[in-house]
């Protein structure tokens, strides 16, 4: 994974020289998915601070494995079950905002635009 990681982050150099131009044939779609979620890494300056990264961090940065062969529509199902998830927790986040900004004049709502923009998600489903 992390030199998947290597080659976005020369991909988006070499995107971000050109000036946002990099050919449709230098990468695919997936690639270029990946690309935009890339951009809070744009703050690791070098390659060894991202490896390092990575290796501090294994939770984040381990591949998913999905069984394609057997069950082709599950990654595409568990993707959207991803987005479903953080929707409805930015929708809980703004309904905590909003009840303590009600009790506390001194909060700030912040919890909404933390879920919403975070590209660290980790959800728990509980039954």
């Amino acid at each position: 994974l992390t030199k998947s990681m290597l080659e976005r982050r020369r991909l988006q150099k070499q995107q971000q020289n050109d000036n946002n131009s990099v050919e449709d044939d230098d990468i695919n779609n997936s690639t270029k998915e990946l690309l935009k979620w890339d951009e809070s890494l744009q703050s690791i300056k070098t390659d060894e601070e991202l490896i390092q990264l990575a290796k501090d961090n294994p939770a984040f940065f381990a591949p998913n494995v999905w069984p394609s062969n057997c069950l082709p529509e599950l990654e595409c199902a568990f993707r959207d079950v991803g987005v479903l998830v953080q929707e409805v927790g930015v929708l809980v986040a703004q309904c905590c905002d909003s009840y303590v900004s009600a009790r506390c004049p001194c909060y700030e709502p912040k919890l909404e635009s933390i879920i919403r923009n975070s590209k660290c998600c980790k959800g728990l489903l509980l039954t």
